[in-house]
Order: structure tokens, then sequence, then C-alpha cells
């Protein structure tokens, strides 16, 4: 599994907000292979199409957990590229998000997670 800063050190040019410190990743390295498969995904489909990169390839803005499950959100992207990123976030809702194992979403005090059966009891919330 690569790590956040593998991700985003792998591409820049949609993480060049995040890479000037403005933004951060906000949620846990188990949906890192997820991210990762986005951009990889979204990148081919640039180098398949660069008269569509030219003017938009944006930037994440957000990367975070939010009632959860992953939430990319950015700049101007064609329509294919935000269905990769809700392709991403729908395969969130199954995996967990502290260790990248099979997860299923949960209520802990309050907050909404996905995780998966072990990281549920270990979670110091329980």
């Amino acid at each position: 599994m690569s790590t956040q800063k593998e991700i985003i050190e792998k591409y820049p040019l949609l993480f060049k907000n995040l890479r000037s410190g403005k933004e951060k990743f906000e949620c846990g390295k188990g949906w890192n292979n997820i991210i990762e498969e986005a951009c990889e995904n979204i990148m081919d489909y640039f180098d398949k199409f660069p008269e569509h990169s030219q003017n938009n390839i944006d930037s994440f803005v957000v990367v975070k957990e939010k009632y959860g499950f992953l939430t990319i959100q950015g700049g101007t992207f064609p329509d294919i590229v935000y269905d990769l990123i809700k392709d991403a976030e729908v395969k969130s809702f199954c995996t967990c998000e502290y260790c990248g194992d099979k997860g299923r979403p949960i209520t802990i005090w309050g907050w909404e997670k996905t995780l998966c059966e072990s990281c549920e009891k270990e979670d110091s919330r329980v």
C-alpha cells in the first residue's frame, strides 16, 4: 500500500494544492489504494485524451472521510473524471478506512465510519 506522500508525489498535477500545504488528506490510510487507483484512472484518461487535459487538469481540494465514506472534491474536471471519483467514493463504503480490509458502515459514538470488525474493536472510541 502506498503512503499518502507517495501518492501525492506520483500524481503532482492532481495534488498541487495539497502539496502546497493548503490542504491535506483527512482520512485513514486504509483508503490509500482506492485514492491511488482513482488517480491512476484519471491520469490514464488524460493520457488517452490529451485534448481534454490542457485546460481540465485541476487539483483536488479535499480528500477526506465524511459521513463514513471517502469524499474527493476538486476544481473543474470533465464529467468522466467525476464518474471515476464517484467510483472511488462508492468503493470506500465497503473498505475499512484504517486498514483497507473489507469493511462496513457503522456508527461509533455518533460518528459514521467504515471499518472492519478488527478495527472496530480496536477503535478507542468504542
